[in-house]
């Protein structure tokens, strides 16, 4: 029996040698790779835009264009499916090995996302107590798991993608594209309507990030990206929402519309453009010949007007009362629900301009042009 013990306690203490040893070497290994979320635990020079929060934060601010566009070094820390209490043991882990950058873009749609739900930061626990923890506090027994066999720390797709990034010849960062595939698009038609509701934690969490940012002297610029339309259709509280963040943030602290930006963009084009003679078959004092002028103010060329006319004779007849009761679109553009206009006008709901302007600006955010948003109308009925 003492042999048979002896055996078992051999076996036990090989195994766990060849795992800390594994471990150890693995974790040195994905250290030194190109990834992203390692370069906050290795030596380096510090950044000067960070970017915080979910797959919104990763897929609209490839650090490479954020980096061109700021003259400087970019971070981005977006992670999709992080809560914000993730964001901010980035930030936190951040700012005690590096100098603090000078401006953080914080995406805040983090706040409603479990923060039970560490989605791919547990590998970080290998080199983060803050992660550790929070993964102490989700899940005991994963903790417990990690803890007495260290490779498991590792079992995770973000693992994978380090490790295949090691094999890439660019070693280029790991942003996403910002494709949505059939399946995801599939899944959103199929799902009920809903609020987002934030939780405790993550507000805590939004307001340490702000705070700990402004202490440091970094400018914090929150950033409301564009949504994905059929998945805005299921929200039924998208103002409210964005509104009482607003409100929570301190008033210093810019909040930065996407969409609002590029109608704004859009206005100030205008006043430097001659006026343009409509076509023929359009009368100018309609819906049409206004959109028609205002396609051009906003920049889009001449033959992107053919497309444009067809989307909204398809979708609304040019019609600014436009009213869908099985959806709640409205208007020429048939926003969303109509209330997203209101980044541009409060008069949304009377004012055809407003809801043009806005209506431009979410082909250009989305589709790049009038033809591929049409294109997409085609294949899918919606765009």
């Amino acid at each position: 029996m003492m042999r048979l013990l002896a055996c078992v306690g051999l076996i036990l203490g090989l195994v766990l040698a060849m795992d800390r040893t594994l471990a150890s070497g693995l974790e040195r290994l994905l250290l030194d790779s190109s990834d992203r979320f390692a370069a906050v635990y290795r030596p380096g020079p510090p950044v000067d835009v960070a970017i915080l929060g979910n797959s919104r934060a990763d897929n609209h601010f490839p650090a490479d264009a954020v980096a061109e566009a700021a003259c400087g070094r970019a971070l981005n820390l977006g992670m999709g499916g992080a809560p914000t209490v993730v964001s901010a043991a980035l930030w936190d882990d951040y700012l005690e090995r590096h100098v603090a950058p000078r401006l953080l873009i914080l995406e805040p749609t983090s706040v409603v996302d479990d923060p039970r739900d560490l989605a791919d930061a547990p590998m970080l626990s290998a080199w983060s107590e803050r992660v550790d923890a929070l993964v102490h506090e989700a899940d005991a027994t994963l903790w417990a798991s990690n803890h007495a066999f260290r490779l498991l720390t590792f079992n995770s797709n973000q693992t994978i993608r380090t490790a295949l990034g090691l094999l890439r010849e660019d070693a280029a960062d790991r942003t996403l594209t910002g494709q949505i595939g059939a399946s995801h698009r599939a899944m959103v038609e199929r799902a009920p309507v809903e609020s987002w509701q934030p939780h405790a934690r993550n507000l805590a969490a939004l307001d340490h990030i702000v705070d700990s940012a402004r202490e440091h002297g970094t400018t914090v610029v929150v950033v409301i990206t564009p949504l994905y339309r059929p998945f805005i259709a299921k929200l039924a509280n998208y103002g409210p929402f964005f509104d009482a963040l607003k409100a929570r943030l301190p008033a210093d602290v810019p909040v930065i519309e996407i969409m609002a930006q590029l109608a704004r963009r859009a206005e100030r084009i205008a006043k430097n453009l001659p006026k343009e003679p409509v076509p023929a078959d359009v009368d100018p004092r309609s819906n049409r010949g206004l959109g028609y002028q205002l396609m051009l103010e906003f920049g889009f060329p001449k033959d992107q007007w053919a497309y444009l006319d067809a989307l909204w004779q398809r979708e609304s007849g040019w019609n600014h009362l436009a009213d869908n009761p099985t959806s709640s679109a409205y208007g020429i553009p048939q926003s969303l629900p109509g209330e997203k206009m209101a980044v541009v006008g409060s008069d949304w709901r009377t004012n055809p301009e407003t809801q043009i302007r806005w209506g431009l600006a979410y082909i250009a955010a989305r589709y790049g042009n009038a033809q591929k948003a049409w294109e997409h109308s085609e294949r899918l009925g919606w765009y």
